[in-house]
């Protein structure tokens, strides 16, 4: 049932970006974790929701072009907003700037909920050149107390 209902909700968010804009290529950029917390854990989450999102957004392509350079605690260790934003600022990277403004980079994430990662994952991409870019979660975090 999640899954029926998360990718009507998608398909809707892209068909009503897509209308104004005509791009070559849609990007799913899943929000890349450090080198250690992948190793440990065996998979990224957001990678694989991405892997999910390209059977309801067939005009898609998976692409880490995100590299996190720096080790954070987990933002779900954080509850201070102004605190989670510091913690995650400039640990992301664009590995391969874009070659053309035509693309649509889609920042993929399981949970947010203050948004300071998928802030931090819109300036990397946008400090390289990427014009175009939306972020889906699939779920919205509660603030914990």
């Amino acid at each position: 049932m999640l899954a029926l209902k998360a990718s009507e909700l998608i398909s809707e968010i892209v068909a009503e970006h897509l209308q104004s804009e005509k791009p070559e290529t849609i990007i799913l950029v899943p929000v890349p974790q450090y080198k250690k917390k992948t190793q440990k854990r065996g998979f990224n989450q957001s990678e694989a929701i991405a892997q999910w999102i390209t059977k309801v957004l067939p005009d898609s392509k998976i692409e880490n072009v995100l590299e996190k350079i720096t080790e954070t605690l987990p933002q779900s260790h954080i509850s201070d907003k102004k605190q989670r934003i510091k913690n995650i600022s400039e640990t992301m990277r664009m590995k391969n700037p874009p070659a053309d403004g035509r693309k649509i980079y889609i920042v993929i994430d399981d949970v947010t909920t203050t948004g300071a990662t998928f802030l931090e994952a819109t300036r990397a991409l946008h400090s390289a050149g990427a014009r175009n870019i939306l972020c889906i979660a699939l779920a919205h975090g509660y603030k914990r107390r």
